[in-house]
């Protein structure tokens, strides 16, 4: 394509144009190569940025779900324990149900003391069944060493048959769920003199 005649290129008039040498051609090329590795850059920046975006939804996601099962969990770990633990008052139920009448209590008062006896111990191994199934185990301190991590002292003896710090009475066991105290023993101690 040839260009114009004008006044201040008269030359230029009869030469094609792509023949003239431009010097700001290259910069132009730079600046078009530059404008594109930008535009892809920020294209590519898009990307990153809508998948980060996506990434953080679904963690939060995530996240409100696990709180939701832990929430769960607190309220529900106990079910499988007190499913177990239901045979117990079960039984006692059926030993207010067999109470005896007046009459039969007269007549053999031995007997029926004999088996409320034996349902009240099955009922108790029944309800130490259930808690060894869950690691819980009692624990008797009778006569050992005086345990501040174990034992609660209500009462404090002086006897010089017995060495210091040792449980001389147990007021009520003491439950150990696996190396973790339940629920202290309450103890009678001997006093150092």
């Amino acid at each position: 394509m040839l260009t114009k005649l004008t006044r201040s290129h008269p030359v230029s008039c009869l030469v094609p144009r792509r023949l003239f040498f431009n010097p700001f051609k290259k910069e132009t090329e730079a600046g078009l190569e530059l404008q594109e590795k930008i535009k892809a850059a920020e294209e590519q920046a898009q990307l990153y940025k809508n998948k980060a975006a996506q990434t953080l939804t679904e963690t939060e996601s995530l996240r409100k779900r696990l709180n939701n099962e832990i929430e769960n969990q607190k309220v529900y770990a106990i079910t499988k324990f007190a499913k177990e633990l239901l045979e117990v008052p079960d039984n006692l139920q059926r030993a207010i149900d067999n109470i005896p009448s007046k009459e039969v209590l007269q007549e053999n008062p031995q007997k029926v003391i004999r088996e409320l006896h034996f349902g009240t111990r099955a009922t108790r191994e029944i309800l130490q069944g259930t808690l060894m199934k869950f690691e819980v185990e009692e624990f008797n301190p009778s006569g050992e060493k005086f345990d501040s991590n174990k034992h609660e002292v209500l009462k404090v003896y002086q006897s010089s048959s017995q060495a210091p710090d040792t449980v001389c009475e147990v007021f009520t066991t003491g439950y150990i769920l696996r190396d973790r105290v339940l629920r202290f023993a309450k103890v009678g101690v001997v006093k150092k003199q």
